[in-house]
């Protein structure tokens, strides 16, 4: 079955839920996107900011540096960005420049 047909019957099932199914599949849902989450959004090190562009870098080289990111791993890293802010992890720009001593 295609992506296509799997999301047509699921829209379709979906719309003829219940309340009771509709809380399962939302619950499922929310625990794939958490399990995506961990999966996807790796910790960036010092190390990884180090490779960013740098001004001796052509646009050619940046260009290859870079790796493609899905949706759904954008998704995901958003989701985890808010819950971090949510939780409280987050710096100012001035903790985060004494961090990289600039």
């Amino acid at each position: 079955m295609t992506a296509t047909e799997l999301r047509a019957n699921l829209l379709q099932q979906i719309q003829q839920a219940d309340e009771k199914l509709l809380r399962v599949i939302s619950s499922v849902l929310e625990a794939v996107k958490v399990e995506y989450a961990n999966e996807l959004t790796e910790p960036v090190t010092e190390e990884d900011l180090l490779h960013l562009r740098t001004p001796e870098m052509s646009a050619d080289e940046y260009e290859a540096a870079l790796k493609p990111m899905s949706r759904e791993a954008l998704l995901a890293r958003a989701e985890a960005s808010n819950a971090d802010i949510v939780a409280g992890r987050i710096y100012s720009v001035d903790q985060m420049d004494k961090m990289f001593g600039l």
